[in-house]
């Protein structure tokens, strides 16, 4: 895995601008203090922007973005809260 200080801003990466707006949406709504420390919500956005710009099936994200079933629960976890819709809502405004 890259360290996070080698890592270089891919094309399907999210711009910082775009981040700006998007990222406070992605917050988790409490604090988990138990279990492992939860993945960067930027990291996994951009997998997740990955999977949907190329079409490739969850199982084939490349090794050096992580383990792919923690990116599909992280997708299955914001579908759930209905972020993607708060998004759209967001970028039709």
């Amino acid at each position: 895995m890259t360290p996070a200080f080698l890592f270089v801003m891919s094309r399907h990466d999210i711009s910082d601008e775009k981040w700006a707006v998007i990222g406070p949406m992605l917050e988790k709504k409490k604090s988990e203090t138990r279990g492992r420390k939860r993945k960067d919500n930027r990291l996994m956005f951009n997998d997740i922007l990955w999977i949907l710009k190329t079409g490739a099936p969850w199982r084939d994200l490349p090794a050096e973005f992580g383990p792919w079933n923690t990116v599909h629960k992280r997708f299955l976890e914001w579908t759930r809260l209905e972020v993607w819709d708060d998004i759209l809502r967001m970028l039709s405004i």
